[in-house]
């Protein structure tokens, strides 16, 4: 099976933590609507990220397309978790398949 991303670009905040600098549009994170630049990754799939390489985080985020990746973040204080499914962006029926059952904001932003 082909290996995807969930379309996060990341930087390093001056703290060390890891921060999305951007959801990738067409890919899973961005479509989720649910991270937004500036979260702050903390674990990916049950395990720390503290002291990692931009390289290794991006390593782990990577999979088997239709395999899921749950991230725990932080938007300011306040945690939170998210699964989502790596989806190859070159496929778009393929995506809207995926996210059936999305909410109607969603579905409105896949039908443009």
């Amino acid at each position: 099976g082909r290996r995807v991303g969930l379309g996060l670009a990341l930087e390093r905040a001056q703290d060390g933590s890891t921060v999305v600098h951007e959801a990738v549009p067409g890919f899973a994170a961005h479509a989720s609507r649910q991270v937004v630049e500036g979260d702050v990754i903390v674990r990916v799939d049950g395990e720390s990220v503290a002291g990692w390489s931009l390289e290794e985080i991006k390593r782990v985020t990577i999979g088997e397309e239709g395999t899921p990746c749950t991230l725990a973040m932080r938007r300011g204080a306040q945690p939170f978790e998210i699964t989502l499914l790596r989806v190859s962006p070159s496929a778009p029926d393929h995506h809207q398949r995926s996210w059936e059952g999305a909410s109607v904001s969603q579905q409105h932003f896949f039908g443009g």
